[in-house]
């Protein structure tokens, strides 16, 4: 089977046929998207949100940033990352981002 390129839901995957087809993986993708829209905040606890994205959670956020775990999610002011310096909680460490929301995340060492 001749392999072919594939476009779907924002992932380029390898289709080939037989053993050894390369492919991305939605983890590797998601983690890159967490690095660019996400930033430590300087109390080294709380990770703050730079720019929008969706379909991610506080604990993927917490885990690719090298934290253990996820206390909570925290409100923040727009895309101020890290503003304010201490958010109250405002959601679980499960909800899963919708465009548009700013939020902070309290990870755990």
């Amino acid at each position: 089977m001749k392999p072919r390129l594939v476009l779907g839901f924002g992932l380029l995957v390898l289709i080939a046929g037989g053993c050894g087809a390369s492919t991305a993986t939605p983890s590797a993708v998601d983690d890159a998207l967490i690095r660019s829209a996400f930033g430590v905040c300087t109390d080294q606890i709380h990770v703050g949100q730079s720019s929008s994205v969706a379909g991610v959670t506080c604990n993927d956020v917490c885990r690719v940033f090298g934290f253990s775990s996820c206390e909570y999610r925290a409100g923040q002011s727009g895309y101020a990352l890290c503003t304010p310096a201490d958010p109250s909680r405002s959601g679980a460490c499960e909800d899963v981002f919708k465009q548009d929301w700013s939020s902070q995340c309290l990870c755990k060492r």
